[in-house]
């Protein structure tokens, strides 16, 4: 009998890089721009470990040298991207490792890091829309990291791409997220004189996580209600009502005031039953959070103090607080008892 004989290819070459996505309360990404032998590149600081230092280690001296930062330690493993050969000279039977660890500022830091003119020594704050249009690689691997950090996770990527992707990465949610002022919070049992012309509702449901609905036309992540009919402004309650019954197709039980974020009331309430879609038109995607969670993927629309006040009402209406984990998509055809 004739040995079969099987020749193992040799390996390309692998190198690792490590990085911490660092980010302020807007999901805004910094980034450093250094110019290379081809021209200004940017991305992420990003260092490659040296002998006997671990990938989180890299990272985190990475960072603290772009931003001269002291105290930065890199957090949990979000996102691990396997690249394919690179095209630069050197680069092309080479593949790239990228580990990627939650690096989120504090204000303190973001703070530290602003001039006059903006941010010092060639680092920017770019949303993923802006990280897009000026370097597209980098963008998605950025993006699938946000996602995962959101759910609690970390992401298998290929190229940027997650492998396994999620209700997040799916979706885009987040890609055209943008800044934008928030408006004052008045809590509730507090005098507010302003005219009332919208109503959106803190919506639990029994296991205690948040209704929230992403529209696909605006990229944007909403807490579910919208503006309020004629008459409704000394009853956002009914107003919220109609419009979760008109757009997410929610009924709404025990809806009761919040609070105010400038002209929209703000309240707290249960779902009981989530219907089918209208098949007519795009459909909103219906989603189901912690409080923290609809916290950052509705960035510039809430607050720290806001959902503080959120849990609490949650809790004395008998909401449990549930633990960070993936995000839920409701069904089109809805869930007819909750």
């Amino acid at each position: 009998m004739t040995a079969t004989t099987h020749t193992v290819p040799r390996q390309a070459g692998v190198a690792l890089h490590a990085a911490l996505l660092l980010t302020d309360r807007h999901h805004r990404v910094l980034v450093h721009t250094q110019t290379g032998p081809t021209g200004d590149v940017t991305s992420l600081p990003t260092g490659c470990p040296l002998v006997g230092e671990s990938p989180a280690a890299a990272a985190t001296r990475a960072a603290q040298a772009a931003t001269s930062l002291v105290g930065l330690d890199a957090g949990p493993l979000i996102a691990v991207d396997w690249l394919g050969p690179g095209t630069a000279p050197g680069e092309a039977e080479q593949h790239r490792v990228v580990h990627l660890y939650d690096g989120t500022l504090t204000a303190s830091q973001v703070a530290t890091l602003t001039a006059d003119d903006g941010l010092i020594g060639g680092l920017r704050f770019l949303t993923p829309g802006e990280l897009r249009t000026q370097t597209p690689a980098e963008a998605r691997r950025v993006l699938a990291a946000l996602h995962a950090r959101v759910e609690g996770r970390t992401s298998e990527l290929v190229d940027g791409i997650a492998r396994m992707p999620g209700v997040l990465d799916r979706h885009r949610v987040l890609d055209q997220a943008d800044v934008r002022r928030l408006a004052a919070w008045t809590s509730a049992g507090r005098p507010f004189t302003g005219q009332v012309r919208e109503a959106r509702g803190w919506l639990f449901v029994p296991d205690g996580r948040v209704l929230l609905y992403f529209d696909p036309a605006t990229g944007d992540v909403h807490l579910p209600g919208g503006p309020l009919l004629p008459g409704e402004d000394d009853h956002p309650s009914a107003g919220l009502r109609r419009a979760c019954a008109s757009t997410v197709m929610a009924h709404v039980h025990h809806a009761r005031e919040l609070g105010h974020r400038g002209d929209q009331a703000r309240l707290v309430g249960a779902v009981t039953r989530l219907a089918a879609l209208a098949s007519a038109g795009p459909a909103p995607v219906r989603l189901l959070a912690t409080v923290e969670q609809a916290l950052e993927l509705t960035a510039g629309q809430t607050d720290a103090t806001e959902v503080r006040a959120a849990s609490e009402a949650a809790r004395d209406l008998g909401f449990a607080d549930p633990a960070r984990q993936p995000i839920t998509e409701v069904p089109s055809s809805g869930i007819a008892a909750l």
